[in-house]
């Protein structure tokens, strides 16, 4: 739906007839309210400085926003968020009902939102999905500042280990938030460092660290416990793997990618397998080394508490 939906007359679908207070939106568009209704529904609008001497009252949100926030107060059907195709739009529907704390629209916003955000993490090539942009940066700002711990939690693992993380937090005014943001940020780097560790720690060994039975005649077979030693070709398949693990920009695919190697022992990085070889005789990815790593990594990163976590020990 287009927000075209969205403009307005200057007339509004409530009976005006005993309004006591007008306010005006910042595109010019007058309204008539009740002021019983937005005490009844609201927790900071109108504010006892706003008087009763009839003077129009200047808001600085644009008629289209107001009117969804208005709906939300009057008893009515409310406004479906879903319809609006607009993230800007969107996003300052939500901004003015934290502002004026318009209680019955609180969850609907945060839902939408999430909604939208969880949509497009699924298909992280599409730019919009149900008709609603993808803006991270936007709904992490706008959850730390009002406070909105579900969606917090959800935005915050697309931001991490982004590119975007600096001009994320760029927006952020709360020192406790930043320095909350900037320790989630090192537990999940942590990760990388600690399989880094791992690996350098092993012993090299000039033989293959581990052949399959079926090997051909010219293969080396080591004698030795897997986890003693390890070869240059698993050795470059590991630390290529972990430098693939930093490149990732999300915790859910970082996620999926620490558990596939858990389960399969293999890495879709092309042209890198360790030693082994298969039935055929041909190179194998499957590598007992990288799933000792991903398991480590995976520890780890269960041991990660959720991003509220570091946000409440700041205060």
């Amino acid at each position: 739906m287009s927000t075209d939906l969205f403009r307005l007359t200057d007339r509004w679908s409530v009976n005006t007839s005993n309004a006591d207070l007008k306010v005006r939106s910042s595109d010019g568009v007058e309204f008539d309210l009740h002021r019983t209704v937005l005490a009844v529904h609201t927790g900071a609008f109108p504010g006892p400085e706003i008087g009763t001497s009839g003077e129009v009252i200047e808001l600085t949100e644009r008629a289209n926003v107001l009117r969804i926030c208005f709906d939300f107060m009057y008893p009515k059907r409310h406004p479906d968020l879903d319809d609006i195709d607009d993230f800007d739009l969107l996003a300052a529907v939500a901004e003015a009902v934290g502002k004026y704390q318009i209680f019955s629209a609180i969850n609907t916003c945060n839902t939408r939102l999430r909604l939208a955000y969880n949509l497009l993490a699924l298909m992280p090539s599409h730019r919009r999905l149900a008709y609603v942009p993808f803006f991270p940066n936007q709904i992490l700002v706008f959850a730390i500042k009002h406070d909105h711990r579900k969606l917090m939690e959800e935005a915050v693992p697309y931001i991490a280990l982004s590119t975007s993380f600096t001009s994320a937090i760029r927006l952020i005014s709360s020192s406790s938030a930043l320095v909350a943001m900037s320790q989630y940020r090192d537990a999940w780097t942590a990760v990388f460092k600690s399989a880094i560790k791992h690996i350098r720690s092993l012993r090299s060994s000039s033989d293959s660290c581990h052949c399959h039975s079926l090997a051909t005649a010219n293969s080396k077979q080591y004698k030795g416990s897997p986890q003693d030693a390890i070869c240059y070709a698993c050795n470059c398949l590991l630390l290529t793997w972990v430098s693939h693990l930093e490149d990732i920009e999300s915790v859910p695919i970082l996620n999926a990618t620490v558990q596939d190697a858990c389960d399969k022992g293999t890495t879709t990085i092309p042209r890198m397998g360790c030693c082994s070889v298969n039935a055929t005789g041909k190179p194998d990815s499957k590598c007992f080394h990288l799933v000792e790593v991903a398991r480590l990594c995976q520890k780890i990163i269960r041991k990660i508490p959720p991003f509220s976590t570091f946000v409440n020990n700041k205060r």
